[in-house]
């Protein structure tokens, strides 16, 4: 894809940071979807922001996404709703309707094309929810390979004042502050010394099996007295930019598997960057299963260099 294809989406996910910034601020409300998950009226506000820009510049391109319009209409009381078509509209400059909301939500679903958009509004709520890290993402799939991806991290962890822009397109990989249009290459980094590696990893404890990422990073001999610990998809950013080098997702449910749109944009950004994204038996996440990847039971995120480490203790346990 070219920058120029790209450009429209890349302010709608600005846009998009935008909104979710001034929800997190306001500390405003939140619902709970069907299956108990928190979901925030900046989710709603966001996807609909993203859906727009796809409804006007890709109409007949399939789009995976989190949020619906049903859920939408069934799940946030009135006055929520009133409050999403006042955000979008203020964050758009233009008035927007509550149809349109619910039109742009599903905007793509069930549609077969070759390019896939997966979205995921904000990827960490409960970062989101507690005024830390949260990711609104958007992943281009073709097939099942993630071949591009844009990356809004608001709250990024080296640049909370400005926040952080990731883009993936072509093969490369850029980042840039979202209060600006310079945009720099940024590559994993190369180390490997069991003294040097920094990990990075999730806050929040209650989906992870901490015993055994901690009996890896043991193993390997590497230090968890440095390990960033994030939300949502900013730890794909912060490998992809070498300011850590491993992440690890192993649920303490090892039949809990990964969304896609919680990966794609990631997967796109890290991999352009020289990284490596497997599950635990070395294989490339697979895309083409959507919304759920079975296959992926573990997803292991790595500067590439200490990839086969960490799948040889994996093999073992």
């Amino acid at each position: 894809m070219q920058y120029e294809t790209l450009q429209p989406i890349i302010t709608a996910v600005e846009q998009a940071c935008a909104l979710t910034k001034r929800i997190q601020a306001a500390h405003l409300m939140v619902q709970h979807d069907k299956k108990g998950s928190p979901v925030t009226i900046g989710d709603y506000g966001a996807q609909a922001i993203l859906g727009r820009t796809l409804h006007q510049h890709f109409p007949n391109e399939g789009v995976i996404a989190e949020e619906s319009g049903q859920q939408f209409l069934e799940l946030v009381p009135p006055h929520q709703r009133a409050q999403v078509v006042q955000l979008v509209s203020e964050t758009l400059g233009e008035t927007v309707t509550e149809a349109q909301i619910v039109q742009w939500l599903d905007q793509g679903r069930d549609v077969q094309s070759e390019r896939v958009w997966m979205i995921d509004p904000i990827d960490g709520t409960k970062g989101f929810l507690a005024g830390r890290c949260y990711a609104v993402a958007v992943g281009i799939v073709v097939g099942s390979c993630a071949v591009a991806g844009i990356m809004g991290s608001p709250n990024y962890i080296a640049q909370k004042q400005q926040g952080m822009l990731f883009l993936a397109y072509d093969g490369h990989a850029y980042r840039r502050p979202l209060n600006s249009q310079q945009w720099q290459p940024i590559h994993v980094s190369d180390r490997t010394a069991p003294n040097q590696v920094i990990i990075t990893e999730g806050v929040e404890d209650s989906n992870v099996d901490r015993s055994l990422m901690h009996h890896i990073y043991k193993t390997l001999g590497w230090s968890y007295e440095s390990t960033l610990q994030v939300d949502g998809m900013d730890k794909y950013g912060i490998v992809a930019s070498g300011e850590a080098d491993v992440y690890l997702r192993i649920p303490n449910d090892h039949r809990r598997r990964a969304n896609v749109w919680d990966h794609a944009a990631g997967v796109a950004i890290l991999e352009a960057a020289g990284g490596k994204v497997t599950d635990r038996e070395g294989n490339p996440l697979n895309f083409a299963e959507r919304p759920v990847m079975h296959s992926a039971e573990f997803v292991i995120v790595t500067n590439g260099r200490l990839h086969d480490q960490v799948l040889g203790i994996l093999a073992e346990v």
